[in-house]
């Protein structure tokens, strides 16, 4: 599993942004305005990224 230490940017309006190297975007294949789902583990503690 490729790991990557990101940060999350909390907006004006309540919304949120998370920041995530370049390297890990191009592991995951990634071009500008894909969509991406993002699900967090609670279990794990982990967040899942799946391009949509």
């Amino acid at each position: 599993m490729a790991r990557d230490v990101g940060r999350y940017h909390k907006l004006p309006w309540g919304g949120g942004q998370i920041t995530v190297s370049k390297d890990l975007v191009k592991l995951l294949n990634l071009s500008n305005k894909d969509k991406v789902l993002i699900e967090y583990d609670e279990g794990r503690g982990e967040l899942k990224i799946t391009k949509l």
